[in-house]
């Protein structure tokens, strides 16, 4: 297999003394290892592990070890924060699909050309969500060559993300409907931006169907 994946385990807590205003990179004293102290939503998500895995993929969960490894090394950048596992409100983790190569799991994607199975196939071994753009743009160009196809210049880094747009209309539509609260608003537009209506729209076309089935 090409695979070789790692775990990666989050820990999400309420605001502690010290905690920053702006997300937090951080090596970690233990091993070195980067991990991230982010506000998010209200409270703080702080991550992540980075652990070999060739476990079962349907039971995925933070190990007792990682959770004690991101609380002190949380504790060792804000000293006042004091944080206990009484502090989390929940771990989550997931595993990296990333490739495999002889000596050591790599972070960098691959995109390979596979000769056995059919002519004409490339594979996507690794990416992640953080760097798809450029994954695809790579993609579309490494199919370019064999395809003798000369392209257009890459677009991507000038456009905006879904949801980048109609900000202020979702927002004062958002307060009109009266559907939610002004902190509920908030967060889906935090979450969905311009998109925040299309989840509305999808929670009122639900609780109608509800209705219609109880009728």
């Amino acid at each position: 297999t090409f695979i070789g994946g790692t775990k990666g385990s989050h820990i999400v807590v309420s605001a502690f003394e010290g905690a920053p205003d702006d997300a937090y990179y951080v090596e970690a004293a233990a091993d070195g290892r980067p991990f991230f102290i982010i506000p998010w939503n209200g409270l703080y998500l702080i991550g992540t592990t980075d652990i070999r895995y060739d476990g079962d993929l349907n039971r995925i969960r933070a190990s007792e070890a990682e959770v004690d490894y991101l609380l002190d090394e949380t504790n060792r950048v804000f000293p006042a924060a004091q944080l206990t596992r009484a502090s989390i409100h929940y771990a989550y983790s997931g595993v990296r699909p990333l490739p495999r190569p002889e000596a050591s799991i790599t972070r960098k994607h691959i995109i390979r050309p596979n000769r056995e199975i059919a002519s004409g196939l490339f594979s996507i071994i690794g990416g992640k969500l953080t760097t798809y753009r450029n994954l695809a743009e790579q993609t579309v160009d490494r199919l370019a060559k064999p395809l003798g196809r000369k392209l257009p210049g890459c677009r991507t880094q000038d456009l905006r993300l879904p949801g980048a747009f109609g900000l202020d209309e979702a927002a004062a539509a958002l307060e009109a409907t009266g559907a939610v609260s002004a902190d509920e608003a908030q967060r889906l537009l935090r979450v969905y931006g311009g998109r925040a209506l299309d989840v509305l729209a999808l929670l009122n076309d639900e609780s109608s169907s509800l209705v219609e089935a109880e009728t």
